[in-house]
Protein backbone atom coordinates (compact mmCIF):
# COMPACT_ATOMS: atom_id res chain seq x y z
CA UNK A 1 0.00 0.00 0.00
CA UNK A 2 1.08 3.52 -1.13
CA UNK A 3 -0.50 5.64 1.97
CA UNK A 4 -3.80 6.93 2.72
CA UNK A 5 -5.66 9.13 1.71
CA UNK A 6 -8.85 10.99 2.68
CA UNK A 7 -10.43 12.57 -0.40
CA UNK A 8 -13.71 15.50 -0.53
CA UNK A 9 -14.83 18.39 -1.73
CA UNK A 10 -15.16 21.33 1.04
CA UNK A 11 -18.69 23.04 2.23
CA UNK A 12 -20.45 24.65 -0.32
CA UNK A 13 -19.77 22.89 -3.71
CA UNK A 14 -21.12 19.65 -4.86
CA UNK A 15 -19.27 18.61 -7.97
CA UNK A 16 -17.37 15.43 -7.35
CA UNK A 17 -16.38 14.69 -11.13
CA UNK A 18 -12.49 16.35 -10.12
CA UNK A 19 -12.81 14.37 -6.92
CA UNK A 20 -13.54 10.66 -8.39
CA UNK A 21 -10.92 11.21 -11.17
CA UNK A 22 -8.30 12.12 -8.28
CA UNK A 23 -9.75 8.77 -6.29
CA UNK A 24 -9.72 6.55 -9.03
CA UNK A 25 -6.07 7.38 -10.33
CA UNK A 26 -4.89 7.38 -6.45
CA UNK A 27 -6.55 3.58 -5.74
CA UNK A 28 -4.85 2.55 -9.25
CA UNK A 29 -1.61 3.08 -7.89
CA UNK A 30 -1.84 1.25 -4.25
CA UNK A 31 -3.21 4.06 -2.36
CA UNK A 32 -5.85 3.52 0.05
CA UNK A 33 -8.48 6.09 -0.44
CA UNK A 34 -11.91 7.45 1.51
CA UNK A 35 -14.04 9.63 -0.06
CA UNK A 36 -15.95 11.80 1.77
CA UNK A 37 -18.37 12.92 -0.60
CA UNK A 38 -19.25 16.90 -1.28
CA UNK A 39 -19.88 19.47 1.11
CA UNK A 40 -17.47 18.23 3.80
CA UNK A 41 -16.71 20.68 6.42
CA UNK A 42 -12.78 21.06 7.23
CA UNK A 43 -13.48 19.96 10.56
CA UNK A 44 -15.20 16.41 9.17
CA UNK A 45 -11.63 16.88 6.85
CA UNK A 46 -9.23 16.98 10.00
CA UNK A 47 -11.28 14.46 12.17
CA UNK A 48 -11.63 12.05 9.58
CA UNK A 49 -7.69 12.15 8.77
CA UNK A 50 -6.77 12.33 12.37
CA UNK A 51 -8.93 8.83 12.88
CA UNK A 52 -6.93 7.29 9.75
CA UNK A 53 -3.71 8.79 10.18
CA UNK A 54 -4.24 9.75 6.63
CA UNK A 55 -1.00 10.19 4.82
CA UNK A 56 -2.46 12.96 2.53
CA UNK A 57 -5.63 15.05 2.91
CA UNK A 58 -7.06 15.98 -0.77
CA UNK A 59 -9.64 18.86 -0.31
CA UNK A 60 -11.14 19.71 -3.92
CA UNK A 61 -12.78 22.73 -4.45
CA UNK A 62 -14.50 24.16 -7.81
CA UNK A 63 -14.02 27.60 -6.73
CA UNK A 64 -11.23 29.60 -5.55
CA UNK A 65 -12.53 29.40 -1.99
CA UNK A 66 -10.21 26.58 -1.51
CA UNK A 67 -7.71 28.44 0.12
CA UNK A 68 -10.69 29.22 3.21
CA UNK A 69 -10.98 25.66 3.43
CA UNK A 70 -7.33 25.16 4.15
CA UNK A 71 -7.09 27.58 6.48
CA UNK A 72 -9.25 25.84 8.34
CA UNK A 73 -8.01 22.24 7.82
CA UNK A 74 -4.13 23.86 9.02
CA UNK A 75 -5.36 25.58 11.96
CA UNK A 76 -5.13 21.97 13.29
CA UNK A 77 -1.29 23.13 13.61
CA UNK A 78 -0.40 20.13 11.39
CA UNK A 79 3.19 19.67 10.29
CA UNK A 80 2.82 21.54 7.03
CA UNK A 81 4.46 20.23 3.49
CA UNK A 82 4.74 22.22 0.68
CA UNK A 83 5.19 19.99 -2.87
CA UNK A 84 5.78 21.19 -6.28
CA UNK A 85 6.73 24.97 -7.23
CA UNK A 86 5.54 27.24 -4.72
CA UNK A 87 6.56 29.85 -3.33
CA UNK A 88 7.18 30.47 0.57
CA UNK A 89 4.48 33.21 0.52
CA UNK A 90 2.25 30.86 -1.19
CA UNK A 91 2.23 28.50 1.89
CA UNK A 92 2.08 31.23 4.50
CA UNK A 93 -0.82 32.51 2.80
CA UNK A 94 -3.01 29.01 3.87
CA UNK A 95 -2.33 30.05 7.45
Amino acid sequence: MAGVVVLGTTKGDIHEIGKQLVGTLLSANGFRVYDLGADVSGEEFAAKALELRADIVGVLRLTDNLRCAARKLSSRRWKKRTYGRKSRSWSEALR
